[in-house]
């Protein structure tokens, strides 16, 4: 027989709510900020823009990678939060405050192989990068102008070495500058 908890099954809500709420934050960032250029669609077309609407696409490119991250912080500090309180809670059962222990560890690598992957393509000459680790894929986002076959395989190859996520299962989004 099933015995539910109110306290575990308001918690798993809350935790549900707070990842369903992390994904759509990325696909209202993804869908809603401008200039962004698959890879695979070539651009022919280059018109010609003043100084002064250059500027203001740099502020909104660089402005979408630091909001990103700092919601991206946000949303993880809240899921992190409440699996603590899973874990530190003794009237949950001890099945639940194990898989939440393990879920904070999950989330803290994944956390600290974005931050490295990202670090080393902005080394590689990028102004600005931000990695999405998913279990079923992985996205890059890059600030780049042009970006060659030649630079998204080795895109792919630094951010896989990094994260240990499989290549084939990688995409690469351009943000020009």
């Amino acid at each position: 027989m099933l015995v539910v908890n109110k306290k575990r099954a308001f918690s798993l809500v809350i935790l549900i709510l707070i990842t369903v709420g992390l994904f759509g934050v990325i696909d209202n960032y993804m869908s809603s900020k401008p200039e962004v250029v698959e890879t695979s669609t070539p651009s022919d077309i280059t018109p010609e823009i003043d100084i002064a609407e250059q500027i203001v696409k740099a502020d909104i490119s660089n402005e979408f990678f630091s909001e990103y991250r700092m919601e991206r912080e946000r949303l993880r500090g809240k899921q992190l939060e409440l699996l603590k309180e899973i874990v530190n809670n003794e009237a949950h059962e001890e099945k639940a405050r194990a898989a939440a222990s393990m879920r904070m560890v999950e989330i803290t690598a994944d956390m600290e192989k974005e931050l490295k992957a990202e670090n080393i393509v902005k080394s590689k000459g990028y102004k600005d990068c931000v990695i999405i680790l998913q279990p079923q894929a992985t996205t890059i986002i890059v600030q780049s102008e042009n970006l060659t076959i030649d630079k998204e395989k080795e895109l792919k190859d630094i951010v896989s070495k990094a994260t240990g996520s499989s290549i084939d299962k990688m995409s690469i989004i351009v943000r020009e500058p």
